[in-house]
């Protein structure tokens, strides 16, 4: 999709949802309609319903890691609740909105990185595979190294094992997420962070279970794991 076709517009935050969540407007695409409006509010209803769940899990509040960034809704609302919110969004339009609204957060805390992740360094193509629903837009490796560059693929390990104490890791990277877990190893198992993993395949749930993780949530495709030991 050609950025100069796409606009962004202000959208209001249903006012039943603003009290739990804490944002009142987001700065989101036009285009998207799946994923922010109609009658089911998507991803804001969803982060409503898990709002309180997420926080009970949280016995820390430093530094949460949140992927993918998309629009900017999770970020903005992990930003009222932690120190520091590190955002990945590999997807272009995704980004310039996530942002605009990272920007717009009052404690200027969040950092934007306009990147996918992944258990290795390079570079990651941008799949627009829904028309309607920014949400749903995917990333895959890019194998060779001399071919067409797309967005930035890192490791965690690699770029924010020397940020400090992370107390949560958000994935919900339509499918790449035992990939970025994988990439985080040395991270997950020195900070043992609350882990949240959108539709975990089985070798990924493996991974977590193997490095002492235990499911102990779910809301809606979320699910959420805490370290046991």
């Amino acid at each position: 999709m050609d950025v100069r076709n796409t606009s962004f517009e202000d959208r209001a935050v249903p006012e039943k949802f603003v009290d739990r969540l804490g944002i009142t407007r987001l700065t989101w695409r036009t285009d998207d309609v799946g994923g922010f409006g109609g009658d089911s509010f998507g991803p804001v209803r969803d982060l409503y319903d898990s709002a309180d769940i997420i926080l009970s899990h949280c016995s820390g509040r430093g530094i949460a890691i949140q992927a993918g960034g998309n629009c900017g809704l999770y970020a903005r609302w992990y930003a009222n609740h932690f120190d520091r919110v590190f955002t990945f969004e590999p997807t272009a339009l995704n980004f310039l909105a996530l942002a605009c609204n990272s920007i717009a957060a009052p404690k200027q805390n969040i950092f934007c990185f306009n990147a996918g992740l992944g258990n290795r360094q390079g570079y990651a193509a941008c799949h627009d595979t829904t028309e309607d629903n920014c949400g749903a837009d995917r990333y895959t490796p890019l194998d060779d190294p001399y071919g067409v560059k797309g967005a930035p693929l890192v490791k965690l390990d690699n770029v924010a094992i020397n940020w400090g104490n992370v107390d949560i890791i958000h994935l919900d990277i339509e499918g790449m997420e035992e990939f970025a877990v994988r990439g985080a190893k040395e991270l997950i198992n020195r900070d043992n962070p609350v882990v949240i993993l959108e539709q975990p395949n089985s070798e990924c749930a493996k991974f977590m279970r193997i490095n002492g993780y235990e499911k102990v949530d779910q809301v809606h495709s979320d699910q959420i794991f805490v370290y046991k030991g």
